[in-house]
């Protein structure tokens, strides 16, 4: 069963009834309408208004989360909360430790409630978001440069990353063969992959210093996870990623999901180019960069996209719909074409 519907299941445990006590547990008023939010894949998410705001549910699904986890991020949101960047403002029960465990529908969920942002929602960007997007995780970067999380929570390794992204592309190609079209592009495609896969083992050792994790970064900072008010951003939220780990990979994470969403859609915005240039130009607005490690922002990028792949093949919607695999995946191998001449041009570096 694929994760799309997994979590429509977990939806449909939710009623009227769970979501008043959920409400009246927290302390935030008296329930008036709520409804399920269906962007995403990892998380159930439910907007609710009551008689003191809105505010957004989300309950912990895709993969169990430790208490430390979670503490973490409600961590990270009041930080940024206190140092002023617009973020979803986690919302404390009225008693507890700052999250909620209940059984719904016979299932065990933790959740956590946090205020809503209103905006919109913008995938394909055009310069002025995109400039945007890269000013505010600058924003983000220079704020939780003092933030010394007391709760423990996992480490990116790049080395470790590339061991089990090779796992997932070979154990992903023997299940939906399909998205290769025979034996020799199946060839070409491992080929191609191990090849980059060597030169991201050289830059691991070459850049090792650089590499390691010692800052909390977002995790899955892009589009999708702000809102916006014109060109402006109202707010960001989904830290349910962060993690120790270089601040680079925050910057290619956003990059990629940006070339992404770029070639998904019939009309491109901004080329590949350009797009990196403009994030960066963002970026240095707010926060200064370690030029050491611009070097690694394309190979990251690339990576990325492998990474994406693999998730994009297990996410998708049913087993049978190997034709949407393998647009996903031919999407994610045309941007890889498309990152092989780009360079990060000399004024960044």
């Amino acid at each position: 069963m694929s994760q799309v519907l997994k979590k429509y299941q977990a939806i449909a445990l939710f009623d009227t009834p769970t979501v008043r006590s959920i409400v009246q547990e927290i302390g935030v008023g008296k329930l008036l309408h709520w409804y399920p939010l269906l962007g995403g894949w990892r998380n159930v998410t439910l907007y609710i208004k009551t008689t003191q705001g809105e505010y957004v549910l989300r309950v912990y699904r895709f993969r169990p989360k430790t208490e430390q986890d979670i503490l973490l991020e409600l961590r990270i949101v009041k930080h940024l909360a206190a140092k002023g960047v617009p973020v979803a403002v986690h919302v404390s029960p009225e008693k507890g430790n700052g999250f909620l465990h209940k059984t719904v529908g016979g299932r065990a969920f933790d959740m956590a409630m946090f205020t809503y942002i209103s905006g919109e929602r913008i995938e394909q960007v055009n310069k002025e978001q995109l400039y945007a997007l890269g000013k505010l995780l600058g924003k983000i970067h220079h704020a939780l440069s003092d933030f010394r999380p007391e709760h423990i929570k996992r480490k990116w390794y790049f080395g470790r990353e590339m061991l089990r992204l090779r796992r997932k592309i070979i154990r992903r190609l023997r299940k939906h063969p399909a998205v290769l079209q025979g034996k020799k592009e199946t060839l070409q495609f491992k080929k191609q992959f191990e090849s980059d896969l060597r030169k991201f083992r050289l830059l691991s050792k070459k850049f090792q210093g650089v590499l390691r994790p010692r800052r909390i970064i977002h995790g899955d900072f892009h589009s999708d996870n702000v809102r916006f008010q014109g060109n402006e951003i109202s707010g960001v939220f989904d830290f349910d990623n962060s993690m120790h780990a270089p601040l680079i990979l925050d910057l290619a994470t956003l990059a990629r999901n940006t070339l992404i969403f770029s070639l998904q859609r019939s009309v491109t915005v901004l080329s590949p180019q350009e797009q990196i240039e403009t994030i960066l130009d963002g970026y240095l607005s707010s926060h200064q960069i370690n030029k050491k490690a611009l070097p690694l922002l394309i190979p990251l990028i690339q990576f990325g996209l492998y990474v994406e792949m693999t998730w994009t093949i297990q996410s998708g919607y049913a087993k049978e719909k190997e034709g949407l695999h393998k647009y996903y995946f031919d999407t994610l191998r045309y941007g890889l074409d498309l990152l092989s001449p780009l360079t990060i041009p000399e004024r960044f570096l």
